[in-house]
């Protein structure tokens, strides 16, 4: 009986990996919007985001299109997942190298102002 439901989630998972997917990306757009209202908001990053998660999307739509016998095996070969997950991977990769370059500047940027200040003060005395 175990082994019948374990296949059972098996085969509905990416349905659940489709529908939880759609949701984020929803949220995700709302967060993206955040950016009109606010222009302090660093916000690059989540635009990889974003695009990982469509890219997610894609295969999972295409894995439940195969689910459903819409698109046969052969259309698509099994390699290709590997395609699209070796683009979310590289997205996910670039999101954290952008956001920690805009670290590094915003550190940089508020060190040389401190540095500045105290020279400043030096120059007084």
């Amino acid at each position: 009986m175990v082994c019948g439901a374990i296949a059972c989630v098996g085969k509905i998972a990416p349905l659940y990996n489709l529908a939880f997917s759609v949701i984020a990306f929803g949220l995700l757009i709302a967060l993206i919007s955040i950016k009109m209202n606010h222009n302090k908001v660093f916000i690059k990053p989540w635009y990889y985001l974003l695009s990982a998660l469509s890219v997610f999307i894609l295969e999972e739509l295409i894995t439940a299109l195969k689910f459903f016998n819409i698109i046969s095996e052969s259309a698509i070969p099994r390699w290709f997942n590997a395609v699209f997950e070796l683009i979310m991977v590289a997205l996910f990769i670039y999101m954290l190298f952008v956001q920690i370059n805009h670290v590094t500047e915003k550190y940089k940027q508020q060190t040389d102002e401190l540095d500045r200040g105290r020279s400043q003060t030096r120059n007084l005395k």
